[in-house]
């Protein structure tokens, strides 16, 4: 995983060496372009990285924006994945994950999840070890959303506020293999 939310020197040239390694051995990578909506020369890196043939990419609505010149939507969001040959997995209200020739819809999650910072981070940590064990980034990135997200909902039935929600949310993530088991993917 490749996290750009620490940006300084140094994380960037480890960010850079670790994914030339990856991509040397064949290990997939994942790129979170974390706050390149705020940041010109932040953009300018993950676009950089992009170049490097992350296997998935995931972002929220503001930073995809940025890496594509504000184009949005659905068939953009189909065409970046397919012109870059990754997936794309754009987190949100509804999450889609976009490849080559595949688009899935996950409609799951809770509304707190939007208001606790890190959230997509998370994610982002998810699809890198969905990818550790599912080759077909697509189906981790897929798998991965839909198991944050159906976290997410066990929380919020569990603790209505935020403070409450944080800690019965990190409690569902470690009962994720439950949630795994009862997610199938055809």
């Amino acid at each position: 995983l490749v996290n750009l939310g620490t940006f300084d020197v140094e994380r960037q040239k480890a960010s850079l060496a670790a994914i030339a390694v990856a991509n040397k051995r064949g290990i997939p990578w994942v790129l979170d372009p974390v706050f390149v909506d705020r940041s010109p020369p932040r953009a300018a890196f993950a676009k950089k990285l992009v170049a490097k043939h992350p296997s998935a990419i995931r972002l929220n609505l503001a930073e995809f924006e940025t890496l594509t010149g504000g184009k949005s939507g659905a068939d953009a969001l189909a065409r970046y994945a397919k012109a870059r040959r990754a997936v794309v997995g754009l987190t949100g209200e509804r999450d889609l994950v976009c490849d080559q020739d595949r688009v899935a819809t996950i409609a799951n999650g809770h509304p707190l999840m939007a208001r606790v910072t890190a959230m997509g981070c998370a994610a982002s940590a998810l699809v890198g070890a969905c990818l550790a064990v599912e080759p077909d980034a697509w189906r981790a990135t897929v798998s991965a959303l839909i198991v944050i997200g159906v976290a997410g909902e066990v929380a919020a039935a569990r603790a209505r506020r935020t403070a409450a929600w944080k800690t019965s949310c990190a409690s569902s993530w470690s009962s994720a293999n439950r949630i795994w088991r009862n997610c199938a993917l055809t």
